[in-house]
């Protein structure tokens, strides 16, 4: 009997270590942002980089209007992979799809590996390396 107790025990003992120890990991979904807020003349930008626990990410950009910033003029979402080394994280971008207004007109836009054409223009600039800082991302390529 006793021999049980202990067995009972040093399970319990194991679960809360185990436990103990699956929490002490990094927490997924990591994200990190970067905003400029709009003042009259400027236009207000909102970039969020999103890292899953899989190693996917998601990365979405919006802007305003320099002059109305209820009025979107682009958007784009951009998917992918991607490596992380402390606070370096470096992407490699598979695809992506939204919209920039040219006028009142709605222009379709896509991105893939091979065309970072419209992920050139937002804040990413086309870098597919980033420094974490606390909660924000900065391009550094």
């Amino acid at each position: 009997m006793k021999l049980v107790k202990k067995l009972v025990v040093l399970a319990a003992a194991l679960t809360m270590v185990l436990s103990l120890v699956a929490c002490g990991g990094e927490k997924f979904p990591q994200t990190y942002k970067y905003t400029v807020d709009w003042v009259m003349g400027t236009r207000g930008e909102v970039a969020e980089l999103t890292l899953n626990e899989d190693g996917t990410f998601d990365y979405s950009y919006t802007a305003t209007d320099s002059k109305d910033a209820n009025k979107t003029v682009m958007s784009l979402e951009v998917t992918g992979t991607y490596e992380k080394d402390g606070n370096t994280v470096k992407v490699a971008v598979e695809s992506g799809s939204g919209y920039a207004m040219n006028g009142d007109t709605k222009m379709d836009l896509k991105v893939s590996a091979d065309d970072l054409t419209w992920y050139k223009m937002t804040y990413a600039a086309g870098a597919t390396t980033f420094e974490i800082e606390g909660d924000v991302f900065v391009p550094v390529e």
